[in-house]
């Protein structure tokens, strides 16, 4: 056998760490596509009607990733933070999450305050390194699902 045949990585290394990580992802969270063509108006209580289809629920971990910075807009000036979202990759099998789906936390035992805003995926490019997807999120700090 030639000193540098066989691959660098063992076949098992991706996998064997995933319940480590797993034990860090506490909150219960559900990513969404909004299907905007399906939107229809209700004139009477001045609200739009739309289908939110889920592309992912499970477990997951949200670790700040920048301070907050506030967003110049013009009639409402807002700030805005990125968090990673880290969840569960399992192999070549995971929902097709892009940007601009969001994200909806609906359980989050050590800090509920994390049930109070919508994170907005903007980023979904992850290592080849599967044993979990990481997201960069974007939060409005105004928002609020459940207002």
């Amino acid at each position: 056998m030639a000193l540098n045949s066989r691959s660098s990585l063992h076949p098992k290394w991706p996998y064997h760490n995933r319940r480590v990580d797993s034990g860090f992802q506490i909150c219960d969270v559900g990513i969404y596509y909004q299907n905007l063509e399906g939107r229809t108006y209700n004139a009477t209580t001045n609200t739009w009607a739309t289908t939110a289809t889920t592309v992912w629920s499970g477990k997951a971990r949200i670790q700040p990733l920048s301070n907050s910075s506030e967003r110049m807009v013009s009639t409402n000036d807002t700030f805005v933070r990125q968090v990673q979202v880290h969840i569960n990759f399992a192999g070549n099998v995971i929902a097709d999450i892009r940007p601009g789906h969001y994200l909806l936390v609906s359980a989050s035992p050590l800090d509920a305050n994390l049930t109070k805003f919508v994170y907005i995926v903007r980023s979904v490019i992850n290592s080849s390194n599967p044993w979990q997807r990481t997201l960069i999120c974007e939060v409005d700090m105004e928002s609020d699902p459940n207002a």
